[in-house]
């Protein structure tokens, strides 16, 4: 992240838990976010901020995985670019029931972070009760898959605050 506007507007899939962004105002609530962390304003200290990161985390895919999960997670190199634009359509996808579509890109692009094991991620975190079937002609990439999205969260600090143990409520 540079600081500057997002070359894209980020999709918001509205989320029963992220009120905030339910609004007309929405996109600009999730471009100051954006902002915040990229200048490294956002103050985690302060529980609106921390409320507004929670709640941008449920509605956008590319907020979660570069801006939460990223925090000891495989996300921090996820361009604000490319992986906007593949976040954007992985989240279309999910807007649209029995749709199908595919990310068709060279290797070492991060589509498996973007596409996979961090769209399972971000689906598990708004709805915990959901089950997915993860497959792979090469065992040991669906388990690496598997250990990157158990990872998010067993083992993110970020995730554990904003997700898991709010006590600072």
């Amino acid at each position: 992240m540079n600081g500057a506007p997002l070359p894209v507007p980020l999709r918001i899939s509205p989320h029963p838990q992220a009120p905030l962004f339910s609004g007309p105002d929405a996109q600009d609530i999730l471009s100051q976010v954006i902002g915040l962390a990229a200048n490294g304003h956002l103050n985690l200290n302060n529980p609106e901020e921390r409320e507004i990161l929670r709640q941008a985390g449920f509605v956008n895919l590319w907020v979660f995985l570069r801006l939460i999960a990223s925090y000891n997670g495989p996300y921090e190199k996820l361009t604000d670019h490319l992986h906007a634009d593949m976040a954007n359509f992985v989240q279309l996808m999910e807007e649209r029931p029995n749709s199908k579509g595919a990310v068709v890109i060279g290797r070492s692009h991060f589509k498996s972070s973007i596409a996979t094991h961090g769209a399972n991620s971000w689906r598990l975190l708004r709805n915990p009760d959901l089950i997915i079937g993860l497959a792979s002609a090469i065992m040991d990439r669906s388990l690496e898959f598997l250990h990157y999205t158990q990872d998010t969260f067993q083992s993110n600090e970020l995730v554990h605050l904003l997700y898991l143990y709010r006590d600072w409520e």
